[in-house]
């Protein structure tokens, strides 16, 4: 099997004919980039809009129903409430179940 991940490109042309290129890779914009190690990435921050918000609240609920614990300061960063070994380190490959 090949696994394919198509990005679409979306083109938008301002009002001074110059044009800005999208790329839709399919993610949902939560208001900051993933890593982004700033006060706007807190999940309950007030630099990012209500929509934004709407969306980090939404993930949040999604993934405290499913056992996961959110770290205050990153929207993206959760953990295992019940993680089944807490003080183990796992030191391992990981191969893709996909062949090209």
């Amino acid at each position: 099997k090949r696994v394919s991940n198509s990005v679409v490109p979306i083109k938008r042309i301002l009002n001074d004919n110059s044009t800005i290129l999208f790329l839709d890779d399919g993610s949902v914009d939560m208001g900051s980039s993933f890593d982004l190690l700033d006060e706007a990435s807190h999940t309950e921050s007030k630099l990012v809009d209500d929509n934004h918000q709407k969306m980090r609240m939404m993930f949040k609920s999604f993934m405290e129903q499913a056992g996961f614990v959110n770290y205050a300061k990153e929207w993206w960063h959760y953990t295992l409430k019940n993680e089944p070994f807490p003080n183990t380190y796992f030191d391992f490959d990981v191969k893709s179940s996909y062949s090209s």
